[in-house]
């Protein structure tokens, strides 16, 4: 019998919802954020020069346009909707549920916007998602 084998990804559960990513590889993380970054048009002087400051740890001095500015608020509920397979067990407020695949992309978004920037406990983990880090997934396993 052949070898059946298809790599998982990481899922978030919350309250008995999941929320099932895909596997990202390091040419999809690279192929997003090419696509995603609110620097692409500036110079390549000036990306280095914001590149420097956010490994510094020193983002608060990175001056954005309005547009940069809503790039990059808008980065990681798009990375969720790009990289997010499945939300099983969604309910509404009056606790119906959700078809989550039945949802357009726009709602999509308002979803993974709101969940973002509301839990700090999905937020962490989506930034575990998006820098591949097997570490930080051993550590939020254990807390």
């Amino acid at each position: 019998m052949p070898i059946s084998f298809e790599p998982k990804g990481p899922v978030y559960t919350q309250d008995g919802t999941e929320i099932e990513f895909k596997r990202v590889t390091q040419a999809d993380l690279n192929k997003f954020n090419l696509d995603n970054n609110p620097f692409k048009n500036r110079t390549k002087e000036e990306r280095e020069h914001i590149y420097q400051l956010i490994r510094d740890g020193e983002i608060g001095k990175i001056e954005y346009t309005p547009e940069e500015n809503q790039i990059s608020l808008k980065q990681m509920p798009m990375f969720c909707l790009e990289f997010v397979v499945d939300v099983r067990n969604l309910n509404d407020t009056a606790v119906n549920p959700i078809d989550f695949k039945n949802l357009d992309n726009e709602m999509k978004l308002i979803f993974f916007d709101e969940l973002y920037f509301s839990s700090d406990d999905f937020r962490d983990f989506v930034n575990a998602v998006k820098s591949g880090s097997k570490k930080k997934f051993t550590e939020m396993a254990q807390d």
